[in-house]
């Protein structure tokens, strides 16, 4: 009989007791991740990347030959599209971009090619690059020829 008294006795006590707000008593019996980031690692295992496509001689010469002739057209303000790679920051490999929009400054130097919208596009970077639009005239690609389109 002596457990008895206390139980009665600890609930006597008990409703004295300054409570915590229910808030406070909710959040102490809200649910537990006990698997806390699973479905963000899950979620990043399963992002796709792609590998990095190396230009043979040709078509790094063919590049060359197009970036040399954008640097030369620069005060026509040329529109060009260029396809890049930009390296993943989380695991190997990465994605190609595609972009559009007007050259501002390509530098040999410092081998990038600068858009306007602040772009700035490394050159060993770039895996297709062509003019879309220099002044009125379109310029379309053609089979690795630059034809004019009135």
């Amino acid at each position: 009989m002596n457990g008895y008294i206390e139980i009665v006795l600890c609930f006597g006590r008990m409703r004295d007791m300054q409570l915590d707000p229910l808030c406070d008593r909710a959040a102490q019996l809200a649910p537990f991740a006990a698997l806390t980031g699973y479905e963000a690692a899950v979620g990043e295992t399963a992002r796709q990347t792609t590998e990095r496509r190396e230009l043979d001689a040709q078509d790094a010469a063919e590049l060359n030959r197009r970036l040399t002739d954008l640097a030369a057209r620069l005060k026509d303000r040329p529109e060009v599209t260029i396809e890049y790679f930009v390296p993943d920051e989380r695991k190997a490999g990465g994605a190609y971009v595609t972009v559009t929009d007007v050259v501002r400054n390509i530098s040999i130097a410092e081998r990038i090619v600068a858009l306007v919208n602040g772009d700035v596009i490394p050159i060993n970077d770039i895996a297709v690059a062509y003019v879309v639009r220099q002044g009125s005239r379109f310029v379309k690609l053609l089979h690795g020829s630059l034809r004019t389109v009135r």
